[in-house]
């Protein structure tokens, strides 16, 4: 008897352990598949929510569904992704599988922060409840396509300060179609992006931003910026162009004369 307590002291000790160093999770006293192994999950009723991914692959895709123990699962990230991704630095491409549920995420920020090898990131596609994705993909420094981001829903998020901050490889975004109305700040938002040449931002709401600050700061590339039909409220606006030694004059930034500052704090 004494052996058989000795027995089960022991295999509580160890999933007193387990649990403490957060080993992947295991379906009826089975382990998980290698995929699964390489994420945080729970699971609510039919589905697996994704929090983080703690694996070292260079490709990736994250599936839409999951089988275990004979049960398929659908595949959705958790409502906080807040640095999901951050500092895996072998990762070069991530790919969201058709299907893979993202509607439930409310918090981006720093998703991919610090994959200093990334290049592609594809199939990330509903963003609607999203509220922050402040250094998003900040210092994804050989990040070149981002697939769908002109077509993000956006009209949640308040928070875009530093979202591409050293994005060194990207030499142009089109974002005219998000809906910037309840951003408030976008502070530092492509700070550093050195390669950048071209932005298409015209038609921005920004009345409810307090802050523009270093916006474009060290974009040394940039050659051309249409913020043409830009709202703007009361913010704060100084060094938004600093560094940014491949701008003939303000005159390149397309509308910047048609802009309203009378309400502008600080430029």
């Amino acid at each position: 008897m004494k052996s058989l307590f000795r027995v089960f002291l022991c295999l509580v000790l160890l999933l007193g352990i387990a649990s403490a160093i957060n080993l992947p999770a295991m379906a009826d006293g089975n382990p998980d598949t290698t995929w699964q192994e390489d994420f945080s999950y729970t699971k609510s009723g039919g589905s697996i929510l994704l929090s983080k991914y703690r694996g070292s692959a260079t490709d990736l895709t994250v599936p839409a569904t999951a089988t275990i123990d004979g049960i398929t699962y659908t595949v959705k990230l958790g409502d906080n992704c807040t640095e999901f991704f951050y500092y895996k630095t072998n990762l070069k491409t991530v790919t969201f599988a058709p299907g893979v549920d993202t509607s439930l995420v409310t918090n981006m920020y720093g998703m991919f922060d610090s994959c200093y090898s990334l290049t592609s990131v594809a199939g990330l596609s509903d963003t609607h409840n999203v509220t922050d994705m402040a250094r998003m993909f900040r210092n994804c420094y050989n990040l070149t396509d981002i697939e769908g981001i002109g077509g993000w829903d956006t009209g949640k998020v308040t928070n875009t300060g530093r979202m591409f901050d050293y994005c060194n490889a990207l030499t142009s975004l089109d974002l005219h179609s998000w809906d910037t109305s309840s951003v408030t700040t976008t502070s530092d938002m492509f700070v550093d992006c050195t390669s950048l040449t071209n932005l298409d931002l015209h038609g921005w709401d920004l009345r409810a931003a307090t802050s523009l600050y270093g916006m474009f700061s060290g974009c040394r590339s940039l050659t051309a910026v249409n913020a043409s039909g830009w709202r703007l409220g009361s913010p704060r606006m100084s060094k938004m162009f600093s560094g940014c030694s491949s701008l003939a004059s303000l005159t390149s930034v397309a509308g910047i004369d048609g802009w309203d500052t009378s309400g502008v704090e600080l430029m």
